[in-house]
């Protein structure tokens, strides 16, 4: 596969990718029933209920392998650009912890799917949050380097707001909060790779 034909590839990935993972989502919270209750619940309690858990886990393991793929051909976007790149690195570890939140869910051992929970939104906020720091560096991409720095702002200021006020138990709004942000940057960024465009 030529390496055209790649990024465009790995494009279509960046777009479905995150459509597919709330989808499932979507799905498994419909499965659960009136036991998923958004202020009580964290997203990642689906993945141990019984009637949720194969679609959850599933939605997350198979998001998380395309974004990986999609986030390899965001360091290639980014040629010799170090900083990019940078943040293009820590788009693909958001891929491989968000496909360790599926591999290991709540009940696994050494509490390390709140590890890799903790550490998915970490990756993602950084890996925008750096994207945007290279793109307004360039003027012909000070545009998407805007959205992308707000992208980067709902997906933190979310945490930074709900951590000390904590208005209710469940984790699941701030979650889906930070993945739309995340979701919304990656159907963009994934369109200019399909269009075979620098970022």
């Amino acid at each position: 596969m030529s390496s055209k034909s790649f990024i465009r590839l790995a494009g279509i990935f960046g777009i479905i990718s995150p459509i597919l993972t709330f989808m499932l989502i979507s799905l498994a919270i419909s499965q659960a029933g009136s036991w998923f209750v958004w202020t009580e619940r964290a997203l990642s309690d689906l993945g141990v209920h019984a009637e949720s858990a194969l679609l959850f886990n599933s939605g997350l393991i198979i998001g998380g392998i395309l974004n990986i793929i999609f986030a390899l051909a965001v360091i290639r976007s980014y040629g010799n650009q170090t900083v990019g790149r940078s943040g293009a690195f820590f788009l693909l570890l958001s891929g491989i912890f968000l496909t360790s939140i599926g591999v290991f869910p709540e009940n696994s051992p050494n509490n390390i799917h709140y590890i890799v929970s903790v550490a998915f939104f970490s990756a993602l906020s950084l890996s925008l949050l750096i994207q945007s720091v290279a793109l307004l560096q360039t003027s012909t991409k000070r545009q998407f380097g805007i959205f992308t720095l707000i992208m980067t702002l709902i997906a933190t200021i979310t945490w930074i707001i709900w951590m000390p006020l904590k208005p209710y138990e469940g984790v699941a709004i701030p979650e889906t909060v930070s993945g739309l942000a995340g979701t919304a940057w990656s159907i963009t960024m994934g369109t200019k790779l399909l269009r075979m465009k620098q970022p």
